[in-house]
């Protein structure tokens, strides 16, 4: 006789997580417009009146998935432990790419999704206002630290530089998601405007130096 095995029951927590990153890979795909709930439901399995159980609306799913993207951004920011703020960046700055790059769909797609949304004054759009803050907040802070222990100057403003790191960070972002499959994008020209930024705010003698590879794409 076939013994059929049972499908693990998840906890609620679990559940409301698997949710969550299947409206992740929709945005990615599909868009924040193209994402619904009964998509959502679908992806896991789920009738969409069950996910209706642990989420109150599509607008909760959706502040949910912009909090994930979050979550990875500021794990990203944390992946580096050097003492040196300045090189500490550096690192940070280098890992962008391998975060991008192994995981298009979960988080590069979707993270651009949010940021091109049309503007507005609804729960959502204060969502990710507010999780973008936070974002820059980190940014801000590490170059504030930066400043206090000497790696970089004390004439830089965190918020500029905050401005000017998240901007390098995006055009990495734009460039990987439309380059990196067919093999022409350029890691060696980011980092070059990665060292130009942080070359601008280093206190003399603290940046460490990296020599750029030949390779002029990534394949």
């Amino acid at each position: 006789m076939e013994i059929v095995a049972k499908r693990r029951r998840l906890s609620r927590d679990q559940r409301r997580q698997q949710l969550i990153e299947a409206a992740v890979r929709l945005i990615g795909s599909r868009g924040l417009d193209g994402t619904t709930v009964s998509k959502i439901s679908a992806e896991v399995g789920l009738s969409e009146m069950a996910a209706y159980r642990h989420f109150s609306s599509k607008e909760e799913m959706l502040m949910e998935a912009s909090s994930y993207l979050l979550g990875r951004i500021l794990e990203w920011l944390d992946s580096s432990t050097n003492p040196s703020i300045i090189n500490r960046l550096l690192e940070i700055g280098e890992r962008h790419l391998e975060m991008l790059s192994s995981d298009l769909d979960m988080y590069t797609a979707p993270y651009m999704q949010f940021l091109t949304m049309s503007r507005s004054d609804d729960p959502l759009h204060h969502h990710v206002a507010e999780n973008n803050n936070r974002m820059k907040e980190k940014i801000a802070s590490l170059a504030q630290e930066g400043v206090a222990e000497g790696s970089i100057r004390a004439d830089v403003d965190p918020w500029l530089f905050t401005h000017e790191f998240v901007g390098w960070f995006l055009a990495e972002d734009i460039h990987c998601l439309t380059d990196l499959r067919d093999g022409t994008f350029s890691p060696s020209s980011h980092l070059r405007m990665l060292d130009l930024i942080l070359s601008d705010i280093a206190a003399p003698g603290h940046l460490e130096r990296r020599a750029f590879s030949p390779e002029s794409t990534l394949t």
